[in-house]
């Protein structure tokens, strides 16, 4: 495998985990909206003002280097750095700012912003972020190992069972 396809698929790793480093302490929406209606124009603008503060509150940047940082060190020593400037002259992190910053005011609501800044911007919401590494890191590992567990029993047992727990819809998020 070249660098360069290393490199490219690590880089792909690398956003597949910000784009879906969430889903584990994501929450459900108790009451989603549909924001492909039109939104007049002034509340547009306080959304987009708004949610370039909530990227500020929540360092996002900062998150995204640390990412970058992380999946560096699972490297050899002898090619992290060159993984950094790789990803440092392949990738926009101003665009994808500019594009993150879109797409949350394409799906929050004006009082869903107030409230997470009011969360994220206290001591209390800070130390929670602050922790949801480590959550995800400690919990992680016991979703896959179920789900590992799921898979063997799907080739090797007898399937024809009910679930020991059946799911509720809000255990699928809906």
């Amino acid at each position: 495998m070249t660098r360069m396809t290393k490199y490219g698929l690590l880089t792909l790793s690398l956003c597949m985990g910000m784009a879906f480093g969430g889903v584990l302490i994501s929450h459900p929406s108790f009451a989603e909206e549909s924001v492909t209606a039109e939104v007049p124009a002034d509340e547009y603008k306080e959304r987009l003002a708004l949610s370039r503060e909530l990227h500020d509150v929540r360092r996002v940047k900062e998150h995204i280097l640390q990412d970058i940082d992380n999946i560096a060190q699972s490297l050899p020593f002898t090619e992290r750095e060159d993984f950094k400037k790789y990803i440092e002259l392949n990738v926009d992190f101003d665009k994808l700012e500019d594009e993150s910053i879109k797409i949350s005011a394409d799906t929050y609501t004006v009082p869903e912003f107030k409230a997470m800044l009011a969360y994220f911007g206290s001591k209390e919401g800070r130390a929670a972020e602050a922790k949801s590494a480590r959550y995800g890191a400690q919990f992680g590992p016991k979703i896959q190992e179920q789900i590992d567990k799921a898979l063997m029993a799907s080739k090797f047992e007898n399937t024809n069972q009910l679930p020991r727990s059946l799911p509720n819809i809000d255990m699928l998020g809906k």
